[in-house]
């Protein structure tokens, strides 16, 4: 989600935060062990990302979950007001006709001090019972770092590599958190995707309407450094890591920040294998619609300009790079005002209209869309459209969408 409600989340449900040993696990299903039997099965390992990301067909985020981060306690995954993340809302996720999952995680909680900077291990065995519970659905499951790239107080520490004599500390931090998960997902089918990063940026080194070229370049060599440490750090580990499928934001996941600044100032990471790599990128646009206040979409000029951003996307990286893409957080709010529950609700028949169109978009180029969802109940009125407790429904909307697009 965009990192301007983040600070407002973690106010809102800091009151309901706990320490993570009273995060209590849903049920005693263990996760599988490189021993055990690999849930999900394997997929054909040679496929290429393109085509794997064109079987990912239409996926959905477990957001405000194990992602929950405040700036001075711990959030745990129940700490931004959804319950427990349990099998059978995993399970009803496949029934609802989601092949893919993202799994939004955030780790500065839980990671140790330098210079080992070991992950909890009760956080870890937590994330990897989820993983399981979806690879185990004959699902996709992306697997990122989070929060831990937003701008959170005490707690965003990737920010921090924007300081020159904390960078080899930084990245020092990730390659041992990726290097971490990377070891204890080895034993995961290829429908296991690693995420290197959330929406990454660094605003408070180089503002977007900052013209010091100095710092824009600087921004841009962070952002490319991380998720060349990313991709290094993964393939080392070996083993199904070898040839694992790979998702690199752009930055700050924006398309026209990413691609105008293609090669120039972004650049993809490289790989010691070729064709496991994938972009990711979010779609929140018009973000006065899909975020704020306007209750309607559906103009020419909305939808010219829906079709000009993702025309972009087709030949500037699709066709011109042969780089597969996936939308990794597209949503739009129920009320108003942020998503409040005092909101005004916006025009259903636009929201499903949007919802359609971005969908059939991705649908028609190949591209992955993977719906924003915070957990429907009655005091969220966000992008919330998968209720996370029996008996497990989806908004009208979500069900309209789903319905209106075909699917190929």
């Amino acid at each position: 989600m965009r990192k301007l409600l983040l600070l407002s989340l973690g106010i809102i449900f800091l009151a309901v935060s706990c320490p993570v040993n009273n995060d209590k696990p849903d049920d005693n299903t263990e996760h599988n062990d490189p021993g055990d039997e690999d849930p999900g099965g394997v997929k054909d390992p040679l496929k290429t990302a393109m085509d794997a990301v064109r079987e990912m067909k239409l996926g959905v985020n477990i957001g405000n979950s194990f992602d929950s981060l405040n700036s001075d306690s711990i959030a745990t995954q129940t700490g931004w007001g959804n319950p427990a993340v349990s099998q059978d809302y995993i399970k009803s996720l496949k029934s609802h006709g989601f092949t893919t999952v993202r799994f939004p995680v955030s780790w500065a909680d839980y990671i140790g001090d330098a210079p080992q900077y070991v992950v909890n291990a009760t956080w870890m065995e937590r994330v990897a019972r989820v993983v399981d519970w979806v690879l185990a659905e004959d699902m996709y499951c992306v697997l990122n770092v989070h929060h831990d790239g937003a701008d959170i107080i005490n707690k965003s520490w990737i920010e921090e590599i924007r300081f020159t004599e904390r960078e080899e500390e930084i990245l020092d931090k990730f390659a041992s958190l990726w290097r971490q998960i990377a070891e204890k997902f080895n034993y995961a089918s290829d429908l296991l995707v690693f995420e290197g990063m959330n929406e990454p940026q660094f605003d408070k080194l180089w503002p977007r309407n900052d013209p010091s070229v100095a710092n824009k370049t600087r921004a841009f060599y962070l952002l490319n450094t991380l998720n060349q440490t990313f991709v290094d750090t993964v393939r080392e580990t070996g083993g199904n890591n070898a040839e694992r499928l790979l998702l690199v934001p752009g930055y700050w996941t924006d398309i026209d920040m990413t691609i105008d600044n293609w090669g120039t100032f972004f650049n993809m990471p490289e790989d010691k294998i070729e064709n496991r790599i994938i972009l990711s990128l979010h779609y929140y646009t018009p973000w006065n619609f899909c975020g704020g206040n306007s209750s309607t979409w559906g103009t020419v000029s909305n939808r010219t300009q829906l079709n000009n951003l993702f025309e972009k996307v087709k030949s500037n990286i699709i066709d011109n790079y042969k780089i597969p893409v996936i939308i990794g957080e597209y949503a739009v709010n129920i009320n108003n005002s942020s998503g409040a529950v005092s909101g005004t609700p916006k025009n259903s028949a636009s929201r499903v209209d949007w919802m359609i169109s971005v969908t059939q978009k991705c649908v028609d180029l190949g591209i992955c869309p993977i719906l924003w969802d915070t957990g429907m109940r009655t005091n969220n009125k966000g992008m919330a459209d998968v209720e996370r407790q029996s008996p497990f429904n989806i908004t009208d909307d979500l069900r309209a969408m789903i319905e209106g697009v075909v699917w190929q």
